[in-house]
């Protein structure tokens, strides 16, 4: 279950991350 969760939190920050970086490139654009 822990590992689940885990993994789970670690999806959702590359998809943050994901999510900021296009949110700068089309700030930028």
């Amino acid at each position: 279950m822990a590992a689940e969760v885990l993994r789970l939190e670690n999806i959702n920050k590359s998809f943050g991350s994901v999510r900021a970086l296009t949110n700068v490139s089309l700030t930028l654009r």
